[in-house]
């Protein structure tokens, strides 16, 4: 499992090195024993996509896209939260 998502990690670096767009690493927690965390990469879904698949309200999203790189955002949710990272 873990070696599948390195390789998918490495796919998606090696192509934003030739499409700049924004990516950002996101963490659902539910407890201390529940994790999981993902890296979102518009190349490859589309501007604002994720956002609302997530169903991030709008005012979330806002702040979302106004976040710079290496911004941390934590987003609170419906019996859960997410921390929100912005690394490109």
């Amino acid at each position: 499992m873990w070696q599948a998502m390195m390789a998918r990690g490495r796919s998606v670096l090696n192509r934003l090195s030739t499409h700049p767009q924004r990516v950002w690493v996101v963490s659902r927690h539910d407890d201390l024993t529940q994790q999981d965390i993902g890296l979102v990469n518009e190349a490859e879904l589309g501007p604002g996509y994720w956002q609302q698949r997530r169903r991030y309200s709008a005012p979330m999203i806002a702040r979302i896209e106004r976040m710079g790189v290496g911004a941390v955002l934590e987003l609170q949710l419906a019996g859960y939260s997410e921390t929100v990272m912005r690394v490109k």
